[in-house]
């Protein structure tokens, strides 16, 4: 149905085989990630997994939050995508959100993705992705939040998404190489990871920016 909210909206292409097939994730059955490995090229995944939620039709739903990290990728769809470069604290109010989650799940039996599919109460069950720089400030409120949807698989309609190494960080890790690929060992996988430079993403947003301006040119 046109109105039939999408199952997955947290659903990203993370990288391809060596034979070209595409490989995708969804972000919402791992709801923690770690991106370590070559600081570069982990950031260039990072961005690209914001900018396909920004851009992805079936993610219109979502709401993301990026926090140190990925702020070229705001301009592509801000009803979508918001960046913070600090201040408020991001944690403590997706903590809010994904506890009053599992308060939801709880009163209608189902799990978020069940839930969702048969729109249970009416409902859209929208889904958030924090993504963050370990480099950046350490708040009890992450530690909590992280936790809660470690503990909570299927039950919040939350991810978080840690760039760099973050000690005592639960849930599993993506390693990206310095040669562009992405490991993900739990998985078996060695993927070409998907990424967008800096310069890519501003372009990107450049682009789609044009499409808002209904203006003729000559």
């Amino acid at each position: 149905e046109p109105d039939q909210p999408a199952p997955y909206p947290l659903l990203v292409t993370i990288g391809a085989s060596d034979n070209n097939d595409v490989w995708l994730l969804n972000c919402e059955d791992l709801p923690v990630i770690t991106i370590t490995g070559d600081p570069t090229y982990g950031r260039d995944f990072a961005r690209y997994l914001a900018a396909e939620l920004a851009c992805n039709p079936w993610s219109s739903q979502v709401r993301v939050d990026c926090v140190g990290i990925a702020a070229e990728i705001a301009p592509m769809n801000p009803q979508r995508v918001r960046y913070h470069d600090g201040g408020a604290d991001l944690p403590a109010e997706v903590l809010t959100d994904a506890v009053a989650t599992i308060d939801r799940v709880a009163a209608v039996g189902r799990e978020v993705t069940t839930a969702r599919a048969a729109q249970l109460r009416d409902d859209t069950w929208p889904s958030r992705l924090l993504l963050v720089d370990a480099a950046g400030p350490e708040t009890p409120a992450l530690a909590q939040l992280l936790r809660l949807v470690d503990e909570h698989p299927g039950r919040t309609a939350t991810c978080v998404v840690v760039t760099g190494d973050r000690a005592e960080t639960p849930g599993v890790v993506l390693d990206v190489t310095a040669r562009g690929r992405v490991n993900i060992p739990h998985a078996g996988l060695d993927l070409v990871a998907a990424g967008l430079t800096s310069d890519e993403a501003q372009g990107c947003a450049a682009l789609l920016a044009q499409s808002e301006d209904l203006d003729d040119v000559e």
